[in-house]
């Protein structure tokens, strides 16, 4: 698929953006070498809310010592299960928590566009971060902001953290 999409702009320095998760480890480095010649732009989820709620996982590090656990609701035409929002939120929280923690249960239903849900619980008490997108609207504003974005840009690899919404 990445190297399709290469051939096609390889030589026009086209810029991508791609909300697409579904690239192996090969895929995604193709992507990254592109991203040599031209601007690519990719996030495994464009929500400008989800970004948010990625930033403030941060504070999660005050209490590493809690158990930990991600859950998400999609569609069932969702094909990766769990998603690759949930899995990024998965790798997010293990970067600031500096321990493995299990990864996301993932549930298919009809008419959910997307619910991450993530709970840190200890003996006394229990946190719980979530995001839901209403609509698929959101995903497309996060996608025309990433393109305004890449704009000004000549090449490189940028995500939402590059974006630096406001």
């Amino acid at each position: 698929m990445v190297t399709q999409l290469i051939k096609q702009f390889k030589n026009k320095k086209i810029k991508i953006v791609s909300g697409t998760t579904g690239f192996s480890t090969p895929d995604f480095k193709k992507l990254k070498v592109f991203s040599k010649k031209a601007a690519v732009f990719w996030s495994s989820n464009m929500s400008p809310g989800l970004w948010a709620l990625r930033q403030a996982l941060k504070s999660l590090s005050l209490v590493s010592d809690f158990k930990f656990k991600i859950d998400e609701t999609h569609h069932i035409q969702k094909k990766d299960n769990p998603s690759g929002t949930a899995m990024t939120l998965h790798k997010d929280l293990e970067k600031i928590l500096h321990q493995k923690i299990k990864k996301p249960v993932g549930l298919r239903l009809p008419d959910v566009f997307g619910i991450h849900k993530i709970t840190a619980q200890s003996p006394s008490e229990i946190l719980t971060f979530k995001h839901t997108a209403l609509n698929r609207t959101v995903f497309a504003q996060g996608a025309l902001k990433a393109a305004a974005f890449l704009v000004k840009k000549k090449q490189g690899f940028y995500s939402m953290d590059d974006l630096g919404l406001k």
